[in-house]
């Protein structure tokens, strides 16, 4: 909105010049109108914003000499815009001094200061005086002034633009000398607009001069019309150096990222130094110290997402507000990060297939124990009962009733079996009526007690089946680990859900036995309940009922979908 404010009230306030001086006025718009684009494109980049509103800044302050014109004497303006027409010099020059920075030195707002009260204060000394020497002031109509030769013609005049002169030059030297101290990096950015923007200053003064001298006049326009020119090719190496970082940005995402992939310090140092011209840059891990900095150095650290901080760079302090190092960093640690990453996911790999591994030769083991239990337990009860029937045909028929009773109950324990033994593999409970259900029916021993502390959510919003299936046997496998070898007299049972991890923690106030030996069944559990996605630990930890030593069990299982993806 200020950019085209500003382009409407200088094609406004300058129309009335188009007649006697067409090609000013039109280089005139063609400058403001490039600060003005030039100020909104800065403005949408990552560069400080003062950069974009400095040109918005020299913009509208070219708009209050436009003033100083014959049309509007009779309304009075033309004071305001004697006085206040020189305000673009100290603005320009503050943009080519503080490019790509978000400041001025201090040195470089006294500067910008002095030249800005300097020219507006000759100025209004003239206007307010008159004397034998022009000044380039229309003055309205009854327009009250004193006449002084001296102070109009001598300080206002002659030192006033012969001053302002020697300010832009000045300003000029500290441009040149500001690139010549620049790190390398910043001197690659502002070479291009300090060239234009010197070229601007002297052009400026020599204008400035011819006024002193007194030698303005038509055949002298030229420093103007050279400065007015100069003025426009400002924005246009803005916007080069735009583009230039533009590109610079994904070439040095690039370098930094392929140096940071293979975590190699030296090469990520050495491209560091090379993209951010530092040959003094390091690079350093944190296990190396954090030693203090130079003056003229400063130590940015690279951290990942949670804090944790990865390596330290030591660059020149006058990187410090480019943008470029923040690209820079970035990359460093989103290849930091992949390096990390890729690590985890191959150590996760190698962990899954070894858990594949256990898992193919604990479902072989159990199959095994399961056809072992199945021959020792309920297939020589049945044999049993076939003995018993058979011998029906061989004794006498007042007999045949007690074999026909005795096989009846050999059969029933037969059953009896089998069903102990189904429920050994998948209880029936747990199909039919969910996880705190079948919690609930474990057996224990009538001198311990089982503490249950069960979220009945579980039953109605029950999660997938695999992951019900594991929680129940690492709380059976627990729960039978703590009677059996902890000799535990209390053991707490809790299942906890949130919508979208179901927790169960076994906690008991036994001698600390419980624990995950290989080949055992919280092995194998452990194994089953990570190829789920989730998480089994053991450690000491006390029932808090109770002063003797413990163990917890802690077993965490994603619900994939939350409550959405529950039955």
């Amino acid at each position: 909105m200020v950019a085209v404010v500003t382009i409407a009230a200088k094609v406004a306030l300058s129309a009335p010049r188009l007649s006697g001086a067409a090609a000013s006025v039109a280089i005139t718009w063609l400058v403001v109108s490039a600060f003005a684009v030039t100020g909104l494109a800065l403005l949408s980049t990552g560069l400080p914003s003062a950069a974009g509103w400095g040109c918005l800044w020299v913009a509208l302050g070219t708009l209050p000499g436009d003033l100083n014109n014959d049309v509007y004497a009779s309304a009075g303006l033309t004071p305001l815009g004697f006085v206040l027409e020189p305000v673009y010099l100290p603005l320009a020059v503050a943009l080519v001094l503080r490019y790509p920075s978000a400041r001025l030195t201090a040195g470089g707002r006294r500067m910008v200061v002095v030249l800005a009260v300097w020219a507006v204060a000759t100025r209004l000394l003239a206007a307010g005086t008159t004397g034998l020497r022009p000044d380039g002031f229309r003055r309205p109509p009854h327009w009250p002034s004193v006449r002084s030769p001296f102070w109009h013609d001598v300080v206002a005049v002659d030192l006033g633009r012969g001053g302002t002169a020697a300010l832009l030059v000045v300003a000029a030297t500290a441009i040149v000398v500001r690139v010549v101290h620049a790190p390398g990096l910043t001197r690659r950015a502002a070479l291009p607009l300090a060239s234009v923007g010197v070229g601007c200053a002297a052009a400026a003064a020599v204008d400035q001069a011819v006024w002193a001298l007194g030698l303005a006049g038509p055949g002298l326009a030229a420093p103007a019309l050279v400065r007015d020119l100069l003025a426009a090719t400002l924005p246009v190496t803005l916007l080069a150096d735009l583009l230039r970082r533009r590109i610079a940005a994904a070439a040095v995402s690039e370098q930094v990222l392929a140096a940071a992939a293979g975590a190699d310090l030296a090469r990520l140092q050495t491209t560091l130094r090379s993209v951010l011209v530092d040959p003094a840059l390091t690079v350093a891990s944190p296990a190396a110290g954090t030693g203090a900095a130079a003056a003229e150095r400063r130590r940015c650290d690279v951290r990942q997402d949670d804090g944790t901080l990865l390596l330290m760079v030591d660059v020149d302090r006058r990187l410090a507000e480019d943008p470029v190092l923040d690209t820079a960093l970035h990359a460093v640690r989103v290849g930091m990060e992949n390096v990390r990453l890729a690590g985890e996911l191959r150590e996760r790999v190698v962990q899954l297939e070894a858990a594949g591994a256990r898992i193919v030769e604990a479902t072989l083991e159990e199959r095994r124990r399961i056809e072992r239990d199945l021959h020792d337990g309920a297939q020589q009860g049945l044999l049993a009962v076939a003995a018993t029937l058979a011998r029906s045909d061989l004794v006498p028929l007042a007999a045949l009733p007690a074999v026909v009773a005795e096989a009846r109950s050999g059969l029933r324990a037969a059953l009896a079996d089998l069903r102990a033994f189904a429920r050994g593999v998948h209880p029936t409970v747990l199909t039919q009526q969910g996880l705190p259900a079948a919690v609930r029916s474990l057996p224990v021993p009538g001198d311990v007690r089982l503490d249950l502390r069960l979220d009945d959510r579980l039953t109605a919003h029950r999660p997938p089946p695999d992951v019900e299936s594991a929680l129940f046997f690492v709380v059976a496998e627990a729960v039978t680990n703590s009677v059996r070898h902890a000799a535990a007299e209390c053991v707490r049972v809790s299942l906890q859900w949130d919508g979208v991890v179901v927790r169960a923690v076994i906690t008991d106030d036994g001698t600390g036995a419980v624990r995950v030996v290989p080949g055992g069944g919280l092995a194998g559990l452990t194994d089953r309940i990570r190829a789920l996605g989730g998480a089994l630990d053991v450690h000491a930890d006390p029932c808090p009922q109770h002063d003797r030593s413990g163990s917890t069990v802690l077993a965490e299982l994603p619900v994939p979908g939350g409550e959405d993806g529950s039955r």
